[in-house]
């Protein structure tokens, strides 16, 4: 491994598992002590593109990552507490006491934890927070599967936040699908030093078992490449011009180079450059080769032709078309034009379009392949005029190719680079009929009639307003069925279904709340996607939060088994994460359960949350505990896990105690005995 682990305590530790880099507080018999474990490695790991002095670098620099532990409340970064963290960029020797840098931060006094850009000096537990996760749904984080992308730019010294909740038991890549924006900040504090470590960090208090988990790291830096350029060739002795460059990773201090030598270069754009090249540079027939430079990063290299005077020759004033797209059944609109002419022609050109596209010249008729007439060694009527379209036979699809110019006796066949979409066509009638039904106050069942005419159907969910986000054509969504956790359309609107079911049960949501929907219907796969514009609409309130154990039917079974979510009483899986009013995943409802005779004080019912590192946040356990508290046992096996409440007495820790299950009758009579 190129990890290398310095930590504060004997206790603590970290392992790759599965891949997934784990820190953990308690990784031994020893008894657990508050502190925290680092897991890092130099920057000299990465790609020789990266810089350790960040204000150097070629490019965007860009970090990617997963990002989970397993507080539900974690409560900071200091001394003491919870709190995870990813050194971005840091000092060598940077720890949880030492050196400066940039870091991502989860854990914060208070009930709301957002992710968070800082800065830290004298160590990652002095930290100053510079940017935080404050769109809908992104306020808040405790033991989610987060995906996380930053942007540093050393033009302007600007820092960008990504964020994401992932699915409910894993995480996905971070880089890819969509991340939502959190802002951007200027800051250079660090930026001119070399930050020369990046890593895992982890500051834990002394409740046993307690983890953070990290997969999919990568740093990448935006070099400059070449995509085209304008124009590919010229005559030999014909004069100076300008040459245009188009592509990426382009920045103020970019410079094009003519056979290795530096040429006159002006900025215009991230994607384009230009320069001057004087006549001199054209003395001979030959190939010329252009490429770029941002400080010593190079980028590819494309090919310049410079043309013999006296042989045919092909002149075109473009060398690639933009993107163009239609709806399957129709030709697309026409793309920008270019010009053809020619010189010392003993013959007719040939122009050939590419498989799904078709030419036209002078505003003619389109056709797979147009021949244009030599007159006099030129092209009668030049310069002539071309533009191309995707044909109406197109099938749904995404497609390339290059328009072929050729004529006999020249040196090359010259080429135009064509891109365009073909979408599915657009269903034309909706879904119906949508039912509400097994409401609870943190979800219900939406279910409809699938009457409309799409392949699939997306469902939008947004609290309070009715759903405005409009779904874009040709883009693919992610749905989850927990709420804020699918791809955000627009604002606040989030995509919870992706599917050609009927039904959906959305989970997450919150108590005495209305949420309205939108049932779209949509043709075609991942990249032609074509969305109807309006959708099936509905709406529905949760229940107020429930006050207990919800009996509603006489002589029914009620069962608490808490591998499952009981409204009111646990909210998935119990995972030893604390007692609190409202419940996140892994906690236990305050709202049914009170608990005395822990030194960390009583419980009461609707108690708003259990304090953190408590008798009452003690995690999983196999058993054979010796720290007092509240855990979640496995009574099953490590294959097979079945949770369920538990406790460690010892000391004056519930010895006694007691345990009180609150149960509201929802019955409408009186109930006489359970």
């Amino acid at each position: 491994s190129e990890w290398t682990v310095t930590r504060s305590g004997n206790d603590f530790g970290a392992k790759i598992d599965g891949g997934i880099l784990t820190l953990t507080n308690d990784v031994g018999g020893a008894g657990n002590v508050k502190g925290w474990v680092l897991a890092s490695t130099p920057t000299s790991n990465y790609l020789p593109s990266y810089n350790p002095i960040l204000s150097q670098n070629p490019g965007i620099v860009t970090w990617t990552f997963n990002m989970r532990q397993l507080r539900t409340n974690p409560a900071g970064l200091t001394d003491g507490n919870f709190g995870v963290a990813y050194i971005l960029a840091g000092t060598t020797g940077s720890t949880g006491t030492s050196g400066k840098g940039y870091a991502i931060m989860l854990g914060n006094p208070g009930t709301s934890d957002p992710i968070r850009l800082a800065t830290f000096n004298n160590g990652v537990q002095s930290y100053y927070t510079k940017l935080s996760s404050t769109t809908s749904g992104l306020k808040d984080f405790g033991r989610e599967y987060t995906s996380i992308r930053v942007e540093y730019n050393p033009v302007n010294n600007e820092w960008s936040l990504y964020v994401r909740k992932d699915n409910k038991n894993s995480f996905n890549d971070p880089a890819s699908g969509t991340l939502i924006s959190q802002g951007k900040v200027a800051n250079s504090e660090f930026v001119n030093e070399a930050l020369t470590m990046t890593g895992a960090y982890w500051n834990a208090a002394t409740t046993a078992n307690q983890t953070a988990f990290f997969d999919n790291i990568s740093v990448s830096v935006v070099v400059p490449e070449i995509i085209s350029i304008n124009p590919e060739s010229k005559i030999a002795n014909s004069g100076g011009f300008t040459l245009t460059v188009d592509g990426k990773g382009f920045t103020t201090a970019s410079k094009v180079y003519w056979n290795g030598s530096l040429r006159t270069t002006t900025y215009i754009s991230a994607t384009q450059i230009s320069a001057s090249i004087p006549g001199t540079d054209l003395p001979a027939p030959g190939m010329v080769s252009v490429t770029v430079r941002n400080g010593s990063f190079i980028s590819n290299a494309v090919d310049f032709e410079i043309e013999s005077s006296g042989v045919p020759l092909l002149t075109l004033s473009k060398t690639i078309l933009p993107f163009i797209s239609t709806v399957q059944g129709t030709a697309s609109a026409a793309t920008d034009t270019y010009t053809i002419s020619g010189t010392n022609l003993t013959a007719s050109a040939k122009l050939t379009a590419p498989e799904n596209f078709e030419i036209s010249v002078n505003n003619g008729a389109y056709a797979d392949i147009q021949t244009l007439a030599n007159s006099g060694g030129v092209l009668l009527n030049q310069p002539l005029t071309v533009k191309a379209r995707l044909k109406s036979t197109a099938s749904a699809g995404n497609y390339t190719g290059n328009i072929t110019h050729a004529t006999i006796g020249a040196p090359t066949t010259k080429v135009v680079a064509l891109s365009g979409r073909v979408l599915a066509i657009e269903p034309t009638a909706n879904a119906t009929l949508p039912t509400f039904t097994n409401i609870t106050s943190t979800g219900f069942r939406l279910g409809w009639t699938n009457s409309g005419n799409g392949d699939q159907r997306i469902v939008l969910i947004r609290q309070a307003a009715a759903v405005n986000g409009n779904l874009v054509d040709a883009t693919t969504y992610n749905a989850n069925a927990a709420f804020a956790t699918g791809t955000l359309v627009g604002t606040d609107n989030y995509v919870v279904y992706k599917g050609s079911g009927n039904f959906v049960q959305i989970t997450g949501l919150e108590p005495s709340k209305l949420y309205h929907i939108s049932i779209i219907e949509f043709n075609g796969l991942a990249g032609t996607e074509n969305y109807r514009t309006a959708g099936l609409v509905g709406s529905a309130t949760t229940l107020n939060s429930p006050a207990g154990l919800q009996v509603k039917l006489v002589n029914t079974s009620y069962k608490i088994d808490f591998d499952n979510t009981i409204d009111g009483v646990n909210l998935d899986t119990f995972q030893g994460a604390g007692i609190a009013k409202d419940a996140e995943p892994g906690q236990l409802d305050s709202d049914s359960w009170a608990f005395t005779g822990f030194t960390s004080g009583p419980l009461k019912f609707g108690a708003l949350a259990s304090l953190e590192d408590s008798s009452y946040e003690n995690g999983t356990s196999e058993g054979n505990e010796t720290d007092t508290g509240i855990y979640a046992f496995n009574v099953g096996t490590a294959i097979d896990e079945n949770y369920t409440l538990g406790i460690q007495p010892g000391g004056s820790d519930f010895n006694p105690g007691t345990i009180t299950l609150k149960i509201q009758n929802q019955t409408g009579a009186a109930i006489s005995s359970l």
